[in-house]
């Protein structure tokens, strides 16, 4: 969905290696991010959503938690330094902030998870396969 909403901007603002993807008609950039702050707390505020389950208010920096946490907590296998890169951020920050809300339990089956291998099947075809999934089912 995203990349729809992103060629609709393009498309609607134009495209340039010094174009803004979002406001780009301020300049200042701290107008532009109060702007968006502004849309963000009147969104929440229609939706019945200011507030996050702990009671704090929700902003837009709520959303590169609520990103980093659902990368974390559904991902799999993720790449904590090349999150962290992504995100502007070291791993131990994300240990610090992200990490610490994690339950030992929680995505245990990617501590025992092994990477995929590439198969070829009789055609030629390469074909992903896990190494504890028989491999007779796809030759």
């Amino acid at each position: 969905e995203a990349i729809g909403a992103f060629r609709r901007i393009v498309d609607r603002e134009g495209s340039g290696p010094e174009q803004y993807l979002f406001l780009n008609h301020y300049p200042n950039r701290e107008t532009a991010k109060e702007r968006m702050g502004d849309y963000f707390r009147e969104l929440t505020d229609y939706a019945g959503l200011t507030t996050d389950p702990l009671g704090k208010t929700r902003t837009l920096y709520s959303l590169r938690h609520s990103s980093l946490m659902l990368r974390l907590l559904e991902g799999q296998n993720i790449d904590l330094f090349m999150l962290a890169k992504n995100a502007g951020t070291s791993i131990s920050q994300l240990q610090r902030f992200y990490l610490s809300h994690a339950m030992p339990t929680m995505a245990v089956e990617n501590l025992h998870a092994t990477k995929p291998t590439v198969a070829t099947n009789r055609e030629g075809i390469q074909i992903l396969a896990s190494l504890l999934e028989p491999v007779a089912d796809i030759v």
